[in-house]
Protein backbone atom coordinates (compact mmCIF):
# COMPACT_ATOMS: atom_id res chain seq x y z
CA UNK A 1 0.00 0.00 0.00
CA UNK A 2 2.89 2.76 0.87
CA UNK A 3 4.54 1.64 -2.30
CA UNK A 4 1.69 2.44 -3.89
CA UNK A 5 1.64 6.09 -3.07
CA UNK A 6 5.81 5.94 -3.09
CA UNK A 7 5.74 4.78 -6.73
CA UNK A 8 5.74 6.99 -9.44
CA UNK A 9 2.77 6.62 -11.64
CA UNK A 10 4.20 5.74 -14.95
CA UNK A 11 6.36 3.04 -12.98
CA UNK A 12 3.41 1.63 -11.44
CA UNK A 13 1.97 1.03 -14.87
CA UNK A 14 4.92 -0.80 -15.86
CA UNK A 15 5.16 -3.06 -12.98
CA UNK A 16 1.03 -3.33 -13.24
CA UNK A 17 2.27 -4.53 -16.61
CA UNK A 18 4.19 -7.57 -16.09
CA UNK A 19 2.27 -8.52 -13.10
CA UNK A 20 -0.38 -8.90 -15.16
CA UNK A 21 1.42 -11.33 -17.38
CA UNK A 22 3.25 -13.38 -14.44
CA UNK A 23 -0.34 -15.61 -13.85
CA UNK A 24 -1.71 -18.18 -15.45
CA UNK A 25 -5.33 -17.19 -16.93
CA UNK A 26 -6.70 -20.62 -15.25
CA UNK A 27 -5.26 -19.25 -11.74
CA UNK A 28 -5.68 -15.15 -11.96
CA UNK A 29 -9.55 -15.33 -10.42
CA UNK A 30 -7.82 -17.80 -7.83
CA UNK A 31 -5.29 -15.68 -7.03
CA UNK A 32 -7.37 -12.46 -7.18
CA UNK A 33 -9.80 -14.15 -4.68
CA UNK A 34 -7.14 -15.31 -1.75
CA UNK A 35 -5.61 -11.76 -2.46
CA UNK A 36 -9.12 -9.74 -1.74
CA UNK A 37 -9.51 -11.89 1.36
CA UNK A 38 -6.05 -10.93 2.18
CA UNK A 39 -7.06 -7.34 1.57
CA UNK A 40 -10.07 -7.71 3.86
CA UNK A 41 -8.07 -9.05 6.63
CA UNK A 42 -5.61 -6.09 6.81
CA UNK A 43 -8.58 -3.91 6.60
CA UNK A 44 -10.18 -5.60 9.32
CA UNK A 45 -6.96 -5.54 12.03
CA UNK A 46 -6.08 -1.89 10.54
CA UNK A 47 -2.97 -3.00 8.76
CA UNK A 48 -1.32 -0.19 6.96
CA UNK A 49 2.12 -1.27 5.62
CA UNK A 50 2.40 -5.07 4.98
CA UNK A 51 5.59 -6.61 6.54
CA UNK A 52 6.95 -10.02 6.91
CA UNK A 53 5.62 -9.99 10.25
CA UNK A 54 1.85 -9.39 8.83
CA UNK A 55 2.60 -12.08 6.16
CA UNK A 56 3.91 -14.65 8.91
CA UNK A 57 1.01 -13.94 10.83
CA UNK A 58 -2.03 -13.73 8.19
CA UNK A 59 -0.44 -17.56 6.60
CA UNK A 60 -0.07 -18.98 10.04
CA UNK A 61 -4.19 -17.99 11.24
CA UNK A 62 -4.85 -19.63 7.40
CA UNK A 63 -2.69 -22.60 8.28
CA UNK A 64 -4.63 -23.16 11.40
CA UNK A 65 -8.22 -22.48 10.04
CA UNK A 66 -7.14 -24.91 7.12
CA UNK A 67 -5.65 -27.69 9.59
CA UNK A 68 -9.07 -27.14 11.82
CA UNK A 69 -11.42 -27.71 8.72
CA UNK A 70 -9.32 -30.82 7.25
CA UNK A 71 -9.53 -32.48 11.05
CA UNK A 72 -13.49 -31.15 11.76
CA UNK A 73 -14.35 -31.95 8.11
CA UNK A 74 -16.12 -29.62 6.01
CA UNK A 75 -19.50 -30.37 8.06
CA UNK A 76 -18.93 -30.40 11.49
CA UNK A 77 -17.96 -26.69 13.51
CA UNK A 78 -14.84 -27.56 15.86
Amino acid sequence: MNDFLCTPPEIRKIAENAVSNLLPNKSRAQYKKEFNKFQEWCNGNKIKVVSENVMLSYFDIQRKKNTNHRLCGASIQC
